[in-house]
């Protein structure tokens, strides 16, 4: 699964160790219902509509912890990551924007982070 599969569930359920049980559980339902594909249809849409549905999954089995959005805010946070652009230019300039945005300073911790080897 790609990162922008990784993002979709992120953004719906808010951790990292909670999202990659969810891709795993994903990716197994993906292969599982490989022939349900059509050849020529977009592949995006349909591994996040698998996507959400195993998150809406989780959340069915995890309603009682108080770390799971609720209904309201999930459609919310769904919602808005589907009118999201596909295009990976689109989401580069618009990180481009904001990190021009940040002082110096903030700009030379973020490149010191997310250079090979950096950390928090």
């Amino acid at each position: 699964m790609s990162e922008r599969h990784f993002a979709y569930i992120l953004s719906l359920v808010g951790n990292p160790d909670t999202t990659r049980d969810i891709q795993q559980e994903t990716n197994v339902v993906l292969w599982r219902k490989a022939g349900e594909f059509k050849a020529g249809s977009n592949f995006m849409p349909w591994a996040l509509g698998i996507a959400r549905m195993q998150v809406l999954s989780f959340r069915r089995d995890h309603q009682r912890d108080r770390h799971v959005f609720d209904d309201q805010v999930f459609k919310q946070l769904a919602s808005e990551y589907a009118a999201t652009s596909d295009d990976p230019d689109d989401r580069q300039r618009a990180f481009e924007d904001c990190f021009e945005q940040l002082h110096e300073r903030q700009q030379e911790l973020l490149a010191a982070r997310y250079a090979p080897r950096g950390s928090v």
